[in-house]
């Protein structure tokens, strides 16, 4: 990844995702859905960041930490 990229990106509550992390979580924010469904429809990639207050039900760029990982989804399971 040697150029810059546009990645969905997927603000998470109460959970902090390294490089190299194998996890499994739920989404239900559908602006997370949607983050998930941009990803799955390019290259899987997705940039993931904590969010500050997890109470903030829909958080923008000050309720969010300045460092994320990029990460590659690998399976998403509907139900």
């Amino acid at each position: 990844m040697n150029r810059p990229q546009v990645l969905p990106l997927l603000p998470l509550r109460g959970l902090t995702v390294f490089p190299h992390m194998t996890l499994h979580f739920d989404v239900s924010r559908e602006m997370s859905v949607e983050a998930l469904d941009a990803a799955m429809r390019e290259d899987q990639l997705i940039f993931l960041v904590t969010q500050i207050d997890l109470r903030v039900e829909t958080p923008h760029a000050d309720d969010l930490y300045t460092v994320g990982t990029v990460a590659r989804v690998r399976q998403v399971l509907k139900v």
